[in-house]
């Protein structure tokens, strides 16, 4: 466990009171909840489905094949491409919500969450986040260096459950993606 938040989101269907369970969900974990007014507020988020995704496509969408000689620090060696393509997403994904019965706003864009301007700031506001500093990518060792891991939950979860979600929302509500595509599209080539 990396930290605790300061409050937790909830959405609730087919309860005769939700007031009273969201008090019940607050009181058991000790911990302020909010009550969302959609499941969408609850279950769509750009953290996983973009951040992850993005982040493993910058890494290897171009990789050779080649061994690293060392598995690389997901957050700690995020670079200005990975964050670019992160803003890109991140775009794409705020127009899919403004099209969506929710409110938009109950999910922040990436840059204004992580108090980022651009790129460089985003890779430098991510990159020096303390809680995640130790977290490796998914790779693997070999007897040659470090391989990406293409079975990793990384990619058997974010890209087929998590992004997904959103390609196909995207498709319903016919809303251009095609950062998020090409992502999409590498990610599920790869499992």
């Amino acid at each position: 466990m990396l930290g605790y938040k300061a409050s937790l989101n909830i959405a609730v269907e087919n309860a005769d009171n939700t007031e009273d369970f969201r008090q019940f969900i607050e009181k058991a974990f000790n911990t302020p909840v909010n009550l969302l007014q959609s499941f969408y507020e609850a279950c769509l988020t750009n953290s996983n489905p973009i951040l992850h995704t993005g982040r493993l496509y910058s890494m290897w969408h171009e990789w050779n094949g080649v061994p690293y000689d060392h598995c690389i620090l997901f957050y700690k060696e995020w670079t200005e491409d990975a964050a670019q393509w992160l803003i890109d997403m991140d775009a794409e994904f705020m127009q899919l919500l403004r099209k969506l019965p929710m409110n938009p706003k109950a999910v922040p864009p990436l840059l204004e969450y992580y108090e980022s301007s651009d790129a460089k700031s985003l890779a430098a506001k991510l990159s020096s986040i303390k809680a995640f500093e130790t977290i490796k990518a998914p790779m693997k060792e070999t007897g040659s260096g470090w391989v990406p891991d293409f079975e990793s939950r990384y990619f058997t979860e974010d890209f087929p459950f998590g992004l997904r979600f959103i390609v196909e929302l995207a498709k319903e509500y016919r809303v251009e993606t095609p950062k998020i595509d090409i992502v999409y599209n590498w990610g599920m080539s790869k499992i």
